[in-house]
């Protein structure tokens, strides 16, 4: 699939077949103590933690677009849709070229990550809007999703985000006053990891 899409994005060859040998025939194993497992070979995916993976994840998802408002970062997708009519069935058929979409290109949609927020005003109750389906099973609808870091809450109001950011700030004012002995490393700790 990645060979393809990358002749498709006019990818010279040598870059192509560089790419190509780092992601082919790789091996693995798992090693936990002393015990180690065989060797096996992989040839789907990249290595995490390698700057080749993400690029090669948007090279993968480039084609992936939508009639409806979509951001696209790194490994996640979020198509924005809007609409009086709670019984309007235009996010299932977005849905379900997304669907296609995941199975022309070799890819699964991980049911069990992906959140459908409802809401934004007191007329649209979550029980009305019907689920999006899949065959996998249905979406879940929730109230409020954390979105790129960003807490998305149906009602539109900040005050999830800003305890989820203070719980969070907390946490790591909490370890720097467990360091309170060495002023320097708190003025620094505090800069890298709270401010």
């Amino acid at each position: 699939m990645i060979c393809r899409k990358l002749d498709e994005n006019n990818c010279p060859r040598f870059l192509r077949n560089w790419l190509l040998s780092f992601l082919t025939d790789r091996s693995q194993f798992v090693k936990v103590n002393d015990c180690v497992s065989t060797s096996c070979t992989i040839n789907a995916g990249a290595p995490q933690g390698t700057r080749a993976g993400p690029n090669c994840f948007k090279v993968l998802i480039k084609d992936l677009t939508f009639d409806r408002p979509y951001i696209k970062y790194v490994d996640d997708v979020t198509v924005v849709s809007a609409s009086v009519d709670p019984l309007d069935c235009g996010m299932q058929c977005t849905f379900g070229y997304l669907l296609k979409w995941c199975d022309s290109n070799s890819m699964r949609l991980n049911v069990k990550k992906t959140k459908m927020v409802l809401g934004f005003g007191s007329k649209c109750k979550l029980v009305a809007c019907p689920p999006l389906k899949s065959p996998s099973g249905l979406i879940e609808q929730v109230s409020e999703f954390k979105i790129l870091g960003v807490m998305l809450s149906a009602d539109l109001a900040w005050s999830r985000h800003v305890n989820f950011i203070v719980s969070k700030a907390s946490k790591r004012l909490f370890a720097i006053c467990q360091l309170a002995r060495c002023v320097l490393l708190i003025v620094i700790l505090y800069q890298s990891i709270v401010r």
